[in-house]
């Protein structure tokens, strides 16, 4: 059983004496790795900027994995249309870099990097 599905199991039992002894656990499953804390989920709505061109782009998440790589977000360019052409894949470093969860945080992102 997983350090989740223990937690959950406490959780429906209520027995918060159980979870707080099963926290260190979960800490230390990430701090090594065993657990990613994802910034969005499959159908979010992200920004992804482009200093090139100075644009932002409106994406819809449509596939999350994660590989020996890391993890991989799938972006939908464009919401009306599922066309190979009109794919991104962005990693999870990127956001806070390049993806943003708001437009706004995209503008003064892209608005610092001309400076």
């Amino acid at each position: 059983m997983t350090i989740i599905d223990q937690l959950k199991s406490a959780l429906v039992e209520k027995n918060y004496a159980r979870i707080v002894n099963l926290l260190p656990k979960l800490f230390q499953a990430e701090k090594d790795g065993l657990i990613v804390e994802l910034p969005c989920k499959v159908g979010d709505t992200v920004y992804v900027t482009y200093k090139t061109i100075t644009a932002i782009r409106k994406c819809v998440v449509n596939k999350i994995r994660s590989t020996f790589a890391g993890t991989d977000f799938a972006l939908n360019l464009n919401e009306n249309k599922a066309h190979i052409t009109d794919w991104e894949h962005v990693e999870i470093k990127d956001f806070g870099k390049t993806v943003f969860l708001t437009r706004e945080a995209a503008e003064k992102a892209l608005k610092e990097s001309e400076s």
